[in-house]
């Protein structure tokens, strides 16, 4: 059919149409090839349509559709194609639920405001769709070994899809949901801008999620061969930048799991599998906590779990603390949230903690570690489970050299207690009264076994003195060297 203008419906349901079926400069009301049957390549050339339902239809060899306009609606539910189906369509809304591909589906440069699909098929070709929703959950792709992408849409939905084969997906979105999906092969995701979650996925295989290239979405030849680019201007405004965020690594086992230049700044960890084999390669990535004069304290800050922030800020005198308020809007759905729901406590705070620690001390970054060492101890101090007796030792660590990573601290801490002593020595450590000055002198002098010329007599209460200087001086000496070095090392 060619050059034509139907008014109305034209309706071939359930026809069986055995040749080559071509339609060019179409143009109707609507079309209606429900459980209709092709049984030769079919090919569809600047076809315009109010509505186009293809439910149950079968093609026994392709689907090719070029310039398809379609202005309110396409079905296609229980769509079977047994090669390849390529489409290149404008359209509002696209239902594509329990379909089946043979050879793989082709949505290059399509329009499409509303994209519902489940399809089985070999491939998956989305380059240089835009939408404003793409909800391709329950997909299953069996041998993608390709490019699916570059999509641009604001919100993007695999959930509970499988993926065979190499296969790199190129994202620029506000959302993207990739809960419980299942990578069988090695997969990348390359993303701008977007909110990522991916609850529950099944990492089978190497898995890396980068952001902040130049992806091939930037600049690329479309099928008709001009040399287009994707308009970021809405995201850039929204976003500012266009790095990724990962918001929930949660039940996911991460041992195959590489995360390059993306923010975890407010990541959900909770029951996530091997974190101590997860690849972090961004700097800083982590929320900091508080910083400033907080009380009679100074906070020095430090990276650490969103999920520190939402557990801190439930407790007396929170203030500066992420909140449940700060959550992603991916996170906050209506039908699942609950306040109160992403609340862990210390226990499992310090199980988290322990395992990112060591993941960065196995990529040789001390200095990324001890952050994480910090709020391990932090945790552990703070946990209801831990004996009294090791909370007690826990808070004289804290105190004296926050766990050998504060050294002004353990400095200070050497200064006051040289200063305590001197006091003593002068008053009651010497036979003879000596002056202060002289006093802490010594006791420097001692603590660090230096010798002094000219020692004074000591009483009895000085010898018990001595030993306190021979223990502590050496000890906060060592704690604060040691801060400095788990600071620089590398």
């Amino acid at each position: 059919m060619r050059d034509v203008a139907c008014g109305t419906a034209l309706r071939s349901v359930q026809a069986v149409f055995s040749g080559e079926f071509v339609m060019a400069d179409f143009v109707a009301e609507s079309l209606d090839f429900d459980a209709a049957s092709f049984g030769l390549l079919c090919i569809a050339f600047r076809v315009k349509v109010g509505s186009l339902h293809m439910n149950q239809a079968k093609f026994e060899e392709s689907l090719s559709c070029v310039d398809l306009d379609v202005t309110s609606v396409l079905w296609g539910d229980g769509l079977t194609v047994a090669g390849r189906a390529s489409l290149t369509l404008r359209c509002p809304q696209v239902h594509l639920h329990d379909t089946n591909f043979g050879a793989g589906l082709s949505l290059d440069e399509s329009e499409i405001e509303l994209l519902l699909m489940s399809p089985t098929c070999k491939t998956l070709s989305l380059r240089g769709v835009r939408s404003r929703s793409i909800h391709a959950s329950d997909t299953v792709i069996t041998d993608q070994s390709g490019l699916i992408g570059p999509v641009m849409s604001d919100y993007v939905s695999f959930d509970r899809s499988s993926f065979s084969g190499r296969t790199e997906l190129e994202v620029l979105a506000n959302s993207l949901s990739l809960e419980q999906i299942a990578i069988l092969d090695e997969t990348t995701f390359k993303i701008r801008y977007a909110d990522v979650s991916l609850d529950g996925a099944d990492l089978g295989a190497a898995v890396t999620v980068v952001t902040g290239q130049d992806f091939s979405w930037v600049h690329y030849e479309g099928i008709q061969g001009e040399f287009r680019r994707f308009d970021e201007s809405v995201f850039r405004q929204r976003h500012g930048s266009e790095t990724a965020r990962i918001v929930s690594l949660r039940g996911v086992d991460a041992s195959h799991l590489l995360l390059v230049s993306v923010d975890l700044k407010r990541c959900m960890f909770a029951n996530a599998l091997n974190l101590d084999s997860i690849q972090i390669e961004a700097a800083a990535p982590f929320s900091n906590t508080p910083r400033g004069l907080r009380g009679i304290w100074w906070w020095t800050p430090r990276q650490s779990l969103f999920e520190e922030h939402l557990w801190r800020a439930k407790q007396p005198r929170s203030s500066g603390w992420l909140t449940e308020a700060g959550l992603p809007e991916m996170l906050r759905s209506p039908y699942s949230y609950r306040p109160g729901d992403y609340g862990i406590g210390p226990e499992r705070l310090t199980r988290i903690y322990r395992a990112v620690r060591k993941s960065y001390e196995d990529s040789k970054d001390e200095p990324g570690a001890a952050d994480f060492y910090y709020g391990e101890m932090e945790m552990r101090r703070r946990s209801t489970g831990t004996p009294a007796v090791e909370r007690g030792i826990l808070f004289a660590y804290w105190l004296t050299s926050g766990y050998s990573l504060r050294g002004l601290r353990s400095l200070a801490s050497l200064c006051v207690t040289l200063l305590a002593l001197s006091i003593l020595f002068a008053q009651y450590g010497f036979a003879q009264a000596m002056p202060l000055w002289r006093a802490l002198i010594y006791s420097a002098s001692f603590s660090l076994s230096l010798p002094y010329d000219d020692a004074p007599n000591i009483t009895d209460f000085g010898m018990v003195l001595q030993v306190i200087l021979r223990l502590t001086g050496p000890l906060f000496l060592g704690l604060t060297l040691l801060s400095v070095r788990n600071r620089v090392k590398r």
